[in-house]
Parts: structure tokens; sequence; C-alpha cells
């Protein structure tokens, strides 16, 4: 519509009716009813992998809230253009939409918005609440589900908590640089042209410090989520004393003992004035496994099960296990490690530890495929070749049963296409959501088959086992292995190429400029320029394009997640040509002990998609 237009059309509608249109848009319904990529993780390896470009932008938002937020605002400015002003709880829509975009900058001017109409005594619990969260990207939504864009590390402590030598600065400053070239522009702020992180907006406590009190000094009733939202924003600047003292001790009346390696020595349950739910729990395991205090955590959590008789959802789990992965993965442990901190890196057999008490009385949890999916990372970088299998098996079961769910979606939907054309918001994403787990599913166990082929050399190289135990491997999970297959042995590498798979495929497609700050020995800040390859990938299985379904037939939809038009290079008969030249490069390979370079582009491994 033309602004003028637009603006008619709202000044006609009833205010409660523009209400509900609002209501409609609130980003928590959109991310239930309209997003097949709720409450999915997707790093920067999977974008690329899976070809997201469509649904998820650079700096891995998703596109979707992105321009509700613009036409959010659009629709304020025809309120606003009409001579209204939005009502309290118009603002709550509104400012988690600015949240799920990831812009704090719009969260800002749209809480500054009832300083210009003069609203600002309508702010209640639930506003302050939102806002917070808001502000400081607190629900997982805001940050696309990311912890590697909310946890804490010990160079953002640096100067607020404790003050490292500049050896230990330097050391930090150069393992972010290295690991920030792998994740594109994920997790930056967009408003500044060096990479910086986003928590780093986040990280100073005067904020949220200032934001307490100025609540407190309001009068303003704390609620169970205002006080979640706070804790998690405290958590963002590491202040767990603050925490303890003043929202669980003050409104919770859990009254935390000395802490001793990361545990603490007794945990007292006072007067609570809030009453507590499983959001106590979220927040609990947000703030403290954010802050690599696994321990304390899951004290935290058993300590609320037993005494409110809350019960441990399989997400409280989940969490507990992926905060455990990511605080013990290379770059994190390392990073505390430089600072001396040895206490915050979990042993690496916590993660099992969780999955064994999760599984067992009185929780007999069941696993999800993204518990295995924790589980097995976890096992192959311990080189616990042996134990993962079996978890595998299961977690391709739970697989096969997401792969029947995409084909009843498929056939259900070719059937409203074919019968009456018309189209059903139900039928449409139940199939989008289908398409996408059942993707991102097989990515997944993708990356546990080339994480266990690149970490094969940990075995003794003479080891027969390697000779026996890896081509079994590869033979029952065919179905998901690279092609053409590197693992080394004894005498080199070896190469399996499979004439009847397509054969996959990474391709450059972009050069990303990024200027990543560090400081020098001195103590000068230095903003050096490198470069970051943006790839796709050619292949069946990924989730490309978007062409209508009605343009594919049953069969090509069954077998490929894929709405692109595909290359007939891509079919089988046409594949001989690319197989005869595998084989001469393949002839080279296997004489050689090394691993060519340009190889490492077609088998790309995204190393760890949790950093």
């Amino acid at each position: 519509m033309k602004e003028a237009e637009l603006h008619a059309a709202v000044a006609s509608l009833p205010r409660t009716t523009f209400t509900e249109l609002l209501r409609a848009l609130d980003p928590f319904v959109v991310a239930k009813d309209a997003d097949p990529t709720s409450q999915t993780h997707i790093s920067a390896g999977a974008y690329q992998m899976l070809n997201l470009g469509a649904t998820i932008d650079l700096w891995g938002v998703r596109k979707l809230y992105s321009k509700l937020l613009r036409q959010m605002l659009v629709l304020l400015s025809a309120l606003k253009a009409s001579g209204g002003i939005l009502q309290a709880e118009e603002y709550i829509y509104l400012v988690r939409c600015a949240g799920a975009a990831v812009d704090p900058a719009g969260v800002k001017w749209i809480w500054n918005e009832m300083v210009r109409t003069q609203t600002t005594s309508w702010r209640q619990s639930g506003i302050y609440a939102e806002f917070v969260s808001a502000r400081f990207l607190t629900n997982p939504l805001y940050t696309g589900y990311d912890k590697t864009k909310r946890m804490v590390t010990s160079r953002s402590l640096h100067n607020s908590k404790f003050i490292l030598h500049w050896a230990q600065i330097r050391k930090m400053d150069y393992l972010r640089y290295n690991t920030r070239l792998k994740k594109l522009y994920f997790g930056l702020n967009k408003d500044t042209k060096h990479a910086e992180d986003l928590i780093r907006m986040m990280r100073k406590d005067n904020a949220a410090r200032r934001l307490y009190f100025w609540i407190h000094s309001r009068g303003t009733y704390m609620t169970e989520s205002l006080a979640c939202a706070l804790m998690v924003a405290f958590g963002r600047a590491g202040s767990l004393q603050f925490i303890s003292a003043n929202i669980l001790d003050r409104h919770f009346g859990i009254k935390i003992g000395n802490i001793t390696h990361s545990m603490a020595t007794d945990i007292r349950q006072g007067h609570s004035r809030v009453k507590p739910t499983v959001l106590l729990m979220e927040a609990i395991v947000e703030t403290y496994g954010s802050n690599a205090e696994i321990p304390l955590a899951l004290q935290l959590v058993q300590h609320l099960s037993v005494t409110f008789r809350i019960p441990i959802p399989a997400s409280i789990w989940k969490d507990l296990m992926e905060w455990t992965y990511i605080m013990g993965s290379v770059p994190l442990s390392r990073g505390w490690k430089a600072a001396n901190m040895f206490s915050k890196v979990p042993n690496a057999k916590v993660v099992e530890f969780i999955w064994d008490m999760m599984v067992s009385e009185p929780y007999n949890i069941q696993p999800s495929f993204d518990h295995y999916n924790i589980l097995i990372r976890n096992l192959i970088a311990r080189n616990q070749f042996g134990r993962f299998i079996p978890y595998m098996r299961e977690a391709v079961d739970l697989y096969n049963i997401q792969n029947q769910e995409y084909r009843d979606a498929v056939i259900e939907y070719t059937q409203m296409i074919n019968e009456n054309g018309v189209r059903s918001s139900e039928t449409v994403h139940r199939y989008q959501r289908a398409r996408f787990k059942k993707a991102t599913m097989r990515y997944a166990i993708q990356t546990w088959c080339r994480q266990f082929l690149a970490n094969v050399h940990a075995f003794n190289p003479t080891n027969p086992l390697v000779a026996v135990a890896v081509p079994n491997f590869i033979s029952e999970f065919k179905t998901f292995m690279p092609n053409p297959v590197f693992y080394r042995t004894s005498d080199g590498y070896v190469t399996l190429f499979d004439p009847l798979r397509e054969p996959q495929r990474l391709v450059p497609v972009e050069q990303l400029p990024i200027t990543i700050q560090v400081k020098t020995k001195l103590g000068e800040v230095v903003y050096l320029n490198s470069t970051t390859k943006k790839h796709a990938t050619r292949s069946r299985n990924t989730l490309a394009g978007r062409k209508p379904i009605s343009h594919f037939d049953l069969e090509t939809l069954l077998t490929t997640t894929s709405r692109a038009k595909l290359p007939k290079s891509w079919e089988r008969p046409a594949i001989k040509e690319e197989v005869e030249e595998s084989e001469e490069s393949m002839a080279e390979i296997e004489s050689s002990e090394e691993l060519p370079e340009p190889l490492e582009v077609d088998t790309y491994d995204d190393d760890d998609d949790f950093y």
C-alpha cells in the first residue's frame, strides 16, 4: 500500500483491532506457528552446508524477524500519523520483535517511545521484564538459540572482575582471531565496522545495576519473569555474587554457601517472596552455565526440584549438557586455562555424567535427538569410538522417524495442492518444519561421521582395529558419509568413492572482509584485516531453493529436501565423467603421505558447531 493509503486504513481500524493485529504478529506466536527453524541452533557451518542464505543473514539472524520488525515499525508510523499512540500491551510485542531481530538499538528506541509519548507511568513488571529480556538478549530466541553468543569468556571479564597480564590478553585475542574466521559474521554487532561480539554490549554490569535499582526505586513488584531476566542480565557481566545476594537470596530465599571448586558447600532455603517455577531453573542454568559454573548450576537445579517439587524437564538437561560441552571445547577451555582459572574447565566426562543422571531414577527422561547430538560429539572428542556407536544407532532411528514424518508431510501437502489448490497454513507449516528438521538432523549425523573419520588417527596407526572397524563403520552409515570418504591408516590415506551417490562439493561463493581487534604487548589496539569465505553446497539434501512444490514430482520431493532446480550433472547417469576424473586424482592421493591442500575445501569440516 502507498503511505497515504496505509495511514487511512490504520485510522479507519477500530483501536482494539489494531491491538489484535500486533498480538497476531507477536514473535513468540510467529516462532511457534510460522517459523520452521524454531528452537534450533544453526551454526555457521550448518548455514553453509544447508544453503540457508534465504532464511538467515550473514550475522546469523532469522530474516523473518528482521522483516517483521520493519513491518511493525511501519504500522507504528501509520498509527502515529493518525494521532494514536501505543498501548502498554503493544509495547511488549514491539520490544519482543526488536529482540528477535537482534536489534538492541531498536529495543532502546521503542522503549524511549514511552518517554516521547509521556506514557512512562504505564511501565509495570511485565513491560520491564520484556525490556530487560530484549535489551540483554536473555531469551534464547533473541540469539537464535546459539549459546556461543551468550557465553562469558575470561577475556570479557578483564578489567571488570579481575586484571589479566598482557601476555594472557594476547593469547586470548589471537585465540579469538583464529576461531572468529570460521564463523563468518555470526554473533557480531552490526553497528560496528570491526568484529565486535554482540555480547560485548551486555558484559558491563553498570547498565544492569542501574536498571535494577531504578526498578526498585519505582516500587515495581518483582515477578519471577522480571527477576529471572535481571539474573541473566547480570550473568552476562559475570556478576555472580550480586545475583546470589540480591536476587536468589532476596527474592527466592536461596542462600548459597561458600563456593569450592565450582560447587557450593551448602544451599539453604529461606522464605521465598516469589514462588519459583521451571522459569527460575532455566535462568539458573543460563546464568551459571554461561559463566562455566556447571556443578553449581546442577546443584541449584536439584535443590529447586527437591525443595519445591518441580520436575526437571528434558530442556533443562539439554542445556546443562550443552553448556558443559561448550565450556569444555578447545577454544573456551584454552581461554580459561590462559587466565589460570582451571576450575572453570569442566571435566570431559561431565557430559556423560549428566546424561546418566538424566536417564536414571528418579528422572527417567527419554532422550531426544538433541541430547544424543551433544553426547555423541562429546564421546567422539574423547576418542570413545567403541562407545558412541550404540548411541549413534539410536539417534539414526530417531532420524528415520523424522524421515517418515517428512514423507507424510510431503504427501499431505501434494494432495492439498492437487485436490483443490487451496493452501492450508497448518499443512504448509508442517511440511516446512519437517523438511527443516530432517535436513538439520541429517547434517548432525554427517558431522559425527566427519569428526570420527578426522579422529581416526587417535588410534595407533599400526592397530589392526583401524583396518576393520573403520570400514565397518563406513559400511553401516554409508548413507551419511561424505563422498568421497577420506581416512588415515598407517600407510597413508584411504579414499573411497561411491559412484551411485552424488559427490559432496562445497563451492566458495563469496569473500567477506573482516577486521578483528587485538591488543599488543604495549596495550595498543591493533586492527587485523582478513577475509573469511562463504561457501555453498551442491547436494540434494540441503534447504536450497524456494520453487513452488507443484514444480516437482512426488518422487523427487520424497528423495530430496532441496527446492532448487537440480542440474543434470547431479543425476546418476551423468556422474560417470566426474567419477573418471575423481579416480585419476584419487590415485595420486593414495600414493601420497599427505592430504593435498585443495581437498580440504571439498571435505569441509566445521570442527565443532558449538564454537
